[in-house]
């Protein structure tokens, strides 16, 4: 503990006076970088995205840290630059008639992560979903709404598990809220579905149809509603073993925070929480390394306080626990991952892992990760990740049973 203090107030005195890098920044020195951004008079309303169309500039900054410097805007894409209301990265609202988060789509349903989420169980996974137009809280108070699931393992992206066709298994009073649960799953695996919801019209699906995984469904008898193709839900089972539940609550715990960025409430301009400050990182600091470790140390022993890279590789490397990149095809979710995420030879990102693809052409791996243009996202990156040589992911820490809490 005392080595890593000072290696850290060596650090910063290094970023300081020296301009090194640290802490998951990007290379800082003397000469002037290049940010890509967009004039503040493109932000007419002032929420911090310029207007759909406007012009990147590159501008020039002696330290390039998270934002761009001075009044220069960070991002764009906002479709009603004269409604502070209005932007990318906020909650649809509901029943206003009108597209709030810039995605093209007017009152749609989003899905809900929330606490509730860690019922699942070894074998299901709980899918909440928020109805934001009329016609589909009209429909779910009379049990007319129901819905089309599709869902995979992560771990086999290309094969999909099964097609859904159910009403919800809950629908709120008011109907504003559905839940849906998936059964038949395996335990301790990260899965990605979609809903579809349509309006269930009596006597045109057969009792065959309802609460069996189907591949080949025709589906010419649905009526889809809700102003949506939903994008993708993200939730993993629970397990019985306490080891693989413990890898259950980190990543469900990083979830929310998955959904709590895309609301806007943190990481660039949140509501909440502005860039990584609510994972213990400096405003305007870089916070990959922050994020894995806020998921991680309510179930991992002694990794509270680390705060960048070089740490978290040593901590897993303390505890024999560091491996090339030939060891992440068989990592498991919740493990840690350091990347060369720019591939100039140096490591300079943190991340969640979530899981190995090998069932494509290109094997690929998911992950979980804090800081992804100051914000909470989940990528994937495809590779030869059996192979020591690999130029993105440097390495990856395993959990093993001594370091749970």
């Amino acid at each position: 503990m005392r080595e890593r203090i000072a290696r850290s107030f060596f650090r910063l005195l290094a970023t300081a006076f020296l301009a090194l890098a640290g802490v998951c920044l990007t290379a800082v020195d003397s000469q002037a970088k290049t940010m890509v951004c967009y004039h503040p008079e493109d932000d007419h309303d002032g929420d911090g995205y310029a207007r759909l169309g406007a012009r990147t500039h590159e501008v020039g900054a002696k330290e390039t840290r998270l934002r761009c410097p001075g009044t220069w805007i960070d991002f764009g894409g906002d479709c009603d630059d004269y409604n502070a209301a209005v932007h990318p990265r906020r909650s649809e609202v509901p029943v206003n008639n009108q597209d709030d988060n810039c995605n093209v789509l007017i009152d749609e349903p989003e899905y809900v992560y929330e606490t509730s989420l860690l019922q699942n169980s070894a074998n299901t996974i709980r899918i909440h979903v928020h109805l934001n137009d009329r016609l589909t809280r009209d429909l779910a108070k009379t049990g007319l709404l129901w819905v089309n699931v599709k869902y995979f393992r992560l771990y086999k992206s290309d094969v999909t598990g099964a097609t859904y066709i159910l009403p919800p298994k809950s629908v709120s009073e008011n109907g504003n809220d559905i839940i849906v649960e998936l059964g038949g799953l395996e335990p301790a695996t990260v899965y990605a579905a979609r809903v579809h919801l349509f309006r269930f019209r009596p006597g045109t699906v057969t009792v065959e149809d309802i609460q069996i995984p189907k591949r080949n469904i025709n589906y010419a008898w649905e009526d889809p509603v809700g102003d949506v193709d939903m994008v993708r839900f993200y939730s993993m089972t629970s397990s019985s073993d306490p080891n693989l539940r413990r890898r259950y609550l980190m990543v469900m715990k990083a979830l929310l925070e998955y959904q709590a960025s895309a609301r806007g409430e943190v990481g660039y301009a949140g509501s909440i929480a502005r860039d990584g400050t609510r994972y213990q990182a400096e405003l305007d600091r870089k916070w990959c390394s922050e994020f894995y470790v806020w998921n991680a140390r309510s179930q991992v022993e002694g990794i509270a306080g680390i705060d960048n890279w070089e740490d978290l590789r040593e901590f897993f490397s303390g505890h024999h626990a560091l491996y090339g990149a030939s060891g992440i095809p068989t990592a498991l979710p919740g493990d840690y991952l350091s990347l060369d995420s720019d591939n100039d030879g140096d490591i300079n990102h943190s991340a969640m892992f979530l899981a190995y693809d090998g069932s494509g052409a290109s094997a690929k791996v998911w992950t979980l990760e804090g800081n992804r243009r100051n914000a909470v996202d989940i990528q994937t990156r495809s590779g030869n990740w059996g192979s020591e040589a690999n130029p993105t992911m440097r390495g990856v820490g395993k959990i093993k049973s001594a370091m749970w809490r």
